[in-house]
């Protein structure tokens, strides 16, 4: 191309020159498509701005046309090499416990409770052998050794102690036999007196028998060891300041063993409490009892219940 000196464009069409124009080119102009895309200001070319995340391509579906700005759908992208759920089955887990859990695409491993979520033994790979506790950390006992252990203590289990045989254990339950003397204590209810009548007391509780004496049936103790004794009988008569007050131990076969007889407590609003003592020797099936007198003019209770009130004890001192 080429200017005259009449400022008249040329061009060479490869065979003579030829005038382009007055104004040097026909009018250039964008078409519609064009422009979604480029802009044109005098004779400069621009680029029009376009949101994000847009491409410029045909349409999404159907036909040929024309290119515009648009986002991308599934069909833009070739199945090879698409990463969606078409390429795989969703995933699961399975196993009781759940020793791992899945949430979306994250998987969890959990806690393993050796207490409740295993059973039997654990493979001997799974124990480190810095803590295993097993044939490696001691030798092994054999019969040897238990031969010359107890040759041993054969040889110095004279020096040491005495065997211990049947005669011994005999003994030693003898001694403490010995130690344990025959003792009985028996009581009776509440039981109403007759003024002048000496009455014998009534028993039905067995406090204490280590040598079958209590016979509540006939009210007594009866003696199952000959021996000396030491007696003791208990009386709480009921509140009454008139006449006078008596108990004693009595046997059948000896008699009398012990008594008393006095007069009443007048400043206690409780009654009057005796207490009748004896050390006498007995034979084999004596029998002892409570015994009571009183002298008010009327009736009178003699509280019981309870061993302190209406008792009668017997407890070996020693042998004969």
């Amino acid at each position: 191309m080429a200017l005259n000196e009449d400022g008249e464009s040329w061009i060479w069409t490869g065979l003579s020159w030829a005038t382009v124009g007055a104004g040097g080119h026909d009018e250039l102009t964008l078409s519609v498509p064009t422009e979604l895309f480029m802009g044109l200001t005098g004779q400069e070319l621009t680029l029009d701005a376009q949101g994000a995340n847009l491409i410029f391509s045909g349409p999404a579906a159907g036909g040929a046309d024309d290119p515009t700005f648009r986002s991308l759908v599934d069909a833009d992208i070739p199945a090879a090499i698409a990463r969606d759920s078409e390429l795989h089955s969703a995933l699961t887990l399975s196993g009781t416990p759940d020793y791992i859990t899945l949430s979306g695409q994250n998987i969890v491993r959990g806690l393993i409770v050796l207490t409740t979520d295993v059973t039997g033994l654990l493979p001997a790979a799974n124990i480190d052998p810095a803590i295993a506790r097993d044939s490696e950390l001691h030798t092994s006992f054999l019969s040897a050794d238990a031969d010359t252990l107890i040759a041993t203590h054969a040889a110095i289990g004279g020096s040491h102690h005495v065997a211990f045989v049947e005669a011994d254990a005999d003994a030693l339950i003898a001694t403490h036999a010995a130690l344990e003397k025959p003792t009985c204590q028996i009581y009776g209810p509440t039981q109403a007196t007759t003024s002048g009548v000496n009455t014998v007391m009534t028993m039905d509780t067995t406090v204490i028998d280590n040598d079958s004496m209590a016979d509540l049936d006939n009210d007594q103790i009866v003696i199952k060891t000959a021996g000396v004794y030491m007696l003791q009988g208990n009386l709480d008569f009921a509140h009454n300041t008139t006449g006078a007050r008596g108990g004693s131990i009595w046997s059948p076969t000896l008699g009398y063993l012990a008594s008393y007889f006095g007069a009443p407590t007048p400043t206690s609003p409780y009654g009057t409490t005796l207490v009748v003592f004896a050390i006498v020797e007995l034979a084999v099936d004596n029998a002892i009892k409570l015994r009571r007198t009183q002298v008010s003019g009327g009736a009178l209770n003699v509280s019981g219940g309870v061993a302190i009130n209406k008792s009668l004890a017997a407890t070996l001192l020693f042998e004969t």
